[in-house]
C-alpha cells in the first residue's frame, strides 16, 4: 500500500511570504529529509484565511508498518464483532420469543 508519511517542517514563513531563494532552500532540504510532495490547503473560518502546509514522502509501507496497521484492524474487527455480540444478546433477552 502506498502510504503519505509526514516529514517534519517548519512553513511559518511560507505563510507570509517568502523569497523565493528561501523557498528553493526550503525545498532543497525538504528533499534532504526525503519530502516527495508539498500540500498547500486553504480554507476560511470566522472570515479568518486558514493555509494549512505539509510535506511528505509518498511511498510504499514497510514491513512494521503494514504489521502494524493490519493487527489495528484485526483489534478493530474484533472489538466490533463482540460489541455486535453484546447487541444480539441484549435483543435475545428483550425479544426471547424470536
Amino acid at each position: 500500500m502506498i502510504i503519505n508519511a509526514p516529514i517534519p517542517f517548519e512553513f511559518e514563513e511560507w505563510r507570509y511570504g517568502i523569497s523565493i531563494e528561501k523557498m528553493k532552500a526550503d525545498i532543497a532540504e525538504l528533499e534532504r529529509l526525503g519530502a516527495t510532495h508539498i500540500d498547500i490547503d486553504s480554507s476560511v473560518s470566522y472570515d479568518c484565511a486558514i493555509l494549512e502546509i505539509s510535506a511528505y514522502c509518498k511511498r510504499e509501507e514497510t514491513p512494521e508498518e503494514v504489521s502494524k496497521r493490519k493487527e489495528i484492524l484485526r483489534l478493530r474487527d474484533e472489538s466490533l464483532r463482540q460489541d455486535e455480540i453484546r447487541r444480539l444478546q441484549e435483543l435475545k433477552a428483550k425479544y426471547p420469543n424470536l
